[in-house]
């Protein structure tokens, strides 16, 4: 064999080599452009379902009585002291242990 048929034997192969991770990189694009649209897809059904119970939760509130509504804020009025008390407790109990990173 002489040394320009190496060459050329090497040049084939580094151009088949090229072509074949061209063909991979190209499977790959459209693999992930499907999972974008299967992900794109999906955001668009749950944006529609939120809008959907949003409207329901607002038709909701509408049929509510006043007594109805005065029971409901009592309970969110609750629900508020709760959480405040919580995040007092987590705020204190975290100011008082090491940082997670301490060890580092």
């Amino acid at each position: 064999m002489n040394p320009t048929q190496e060459f050329d034997l090497g040049e084939h192969l580094a151009a088949k080599n090229s072509r074949m991770k061209v063909n991979q990189l190209n499977n790959r694009l459209n693999e992930l452009d499907r999972r974008e649209k299967v992900v794109m897809d999906r955001m668009t059904s749950l944006s529609e379902m939120n809008k959907t119970q949003e409207k329901s939760r607002c038709e909701s509130i509408d049929q509510l009585n006043a007594d109805d509504i005065m029971k409901f804020q009592a309970w969110l009025d609750v629900r508020e002291v709760m959480l405040k008390g919580q995040l007092r407790e987590d705020l204190s109990s975290s100011s008082h242990s090491p940082p997670k990173d301490a060890d580092i």
